[in-house]
């Protein structure tokens, strides 16, 4: 197959970012070496992508049209969310326009929409009477809020009740139904939104699941943990998560667990790397628990220090209750870290038999209990950390290469160029 031209909505597309951001770019990376790309991007990242343009970090065949004003975002947390969305239904009413302008001159193949991953706004590219991709998408999952809602402080509630509202409006969206049902094969982030997906698009057929995040040998050898690293029996377990601190990561639960585990003897130090609306609420929980001198929250690192942290910890533990991707998870378990996270969304999906402990949603008692069980597990049984840390890394090395991401997305391309040649 000759390199196709590809027209992508990639609204948060950032080099140098996080998060969604990071995800665009790192998709759009890769399907650079599929096809010539035409990117429909937020202006906010302009300057960004501009930078790495000027450090060669962008190919010759990525070209850019930026769309929009670089506005800044609200302090508070919740209200910046508003306004992101805001902005993203006001993009995708922009580019349908410019993309139809671009396809009249350039004829492209192929359309995609990358980001935001998320099912919950329609794309326009379908209607180019072109091939459509959609995703890896999700945000199919939902805060189980009847049993977990207490864990929440007063404006994580609302939000996770705004989103379930929200999501209800979204069904019954035509622009996102037909944006389903018209695409001509979509990425699911993970197994959990097939089904939900399916019923939107009234069919499992042109359905595969695909995570955000793809890895390349480059990036898998640079987390690689240096060999002979080995936990001092007599040192506390090291313990990390990383990520913004919302109430659906699940930080809470975490917290409650490791109450659980001090008082059976564990030793563990807890860092939580990321800032967020939920920090002093979970800062007082720590001082109610008992374990204020165990946890370390909002402690953030520079990139090489993060990589030597998560080199030198022994267990990521977020059971986030609501989590479509999980790249810092899968970047500490490249790490050799061994997971503990909860059987749902994007981690339930990437921790495997063996190589992590997948703590299921039936109440938080039951989530702190288990929670508990497995940290005191791995402190009493050092010994086990390499291995079961070996195989996580071996399994994200293996299932979200760079190479497999490329290979699905390849596939996909080729058949849909097909079918419409036919």
């Amino acid at each position: 197959m000759s390199r196709p031209k590809i027209l992508i909505s990639v609204i948060a597309c950032d080099p140098y970012g996080g998060s969604e951001a990071l995800h665009g770019w790192l998709v759009c990376r890769s399907l650079a070496t599929i096809g010539d790309l035409w990117l429909l991007v937020s202006a906010e990242y302009q300057a960004t992508v501009e930078k790495g343009r000027d450090q060669g970090m962008v190919p010759d065949s990525m070209h850019f049209v930026f769309v929009g004003e670089a506005k800044g975002y609200h302090d508070n947390r919740m209200l910046a969310r508003v306004q992101s969305w805001a902005r993203y239904i006001s993009f995708n009413r922009a580019i349908l326009r410019i993309a139809r302008e671009w396809h009249e001159r350039e004829h492209f193949d192929l359309a995609h929409h990358v980001t935001y991953s998320t099912w919950r706004v329609g794309s326009p590219l379908w209607r180019l009477g072109i091939p459509f991709i959609y995703g890896p998408i999700s945000g199919t999952e939902v805060f189980p809020l009847r049993k977990f809602a207490h864990i929440l402080s007063s404006s994580a509630k609302a939000f996770e009740m705004a989103r379930i509202l929200g999501g209800l409006y979204s069904r019954a969206t035509p622009e996102v139904r037909s944006s389903l049902r018209q695409a001509f094969h979509i990425f699911a982030a993970h197994r959990e939104a097939v089904p939900h997906l399916a019923a939107l698009r009234g069919t499992t057929d042109g359905i595969s699941v695909l995570s955000y995040y793809t890895f390349t040998l480059e990036t898998i050898a640079a987390l690689a943990r240096p060999a002979g690293a080995v936990r001092p029996a007599a040192e506390p377990l090291k313990i990390l998560a990383g990520g913004n601190l919302e109430g659906r990561k699940g930080v809470a639960l975490a917290l409650e667990g490791l109450a659980i585990a001090k008082k059976a003897g564990a030793r563990f130090v807890y860092r939580v790397t990321g800032c967020g609306p939920e920090l002093e609420h979970l800062q007082r929980l720590a001082e109610r628990l008992g374990i204020a001198d165990e946890v370390r929250l909002g402690q953030g690192f520079t990139r090489e220090d993060y990589t030597r942290e998560l080199q030198d910890t022994d267990l990521y533990l977020l059971p986030s209750l609501r989590e479509g991707g999980g790249l810092t998870m899968m970047e500490a378990m490249l790490a050799g870290c061994v997971p503990i996270v909860a059987e749902t969304g994007g981690p339930g999906t990437a921790v495997a038999d063996g190589c992590g402990v997948r703590v299921p949603i039936e109440s938080p008692q039951q989530m702190a209990r288990e929670i508990a069980a497995a940290v005191l597990h791995f402190d009493q049984h050092r010994d086990l950390l390499a291995p079961t840390g070996s195989a996580a890394a071996r399994h994200i090395a293996q299932h979200y290469s760079h190479e497999r991401f490329i290979a699905a997305m390849r596939d996909v391309y080729a058949a849909a160029l097909g079918s419409e040649c036919q």
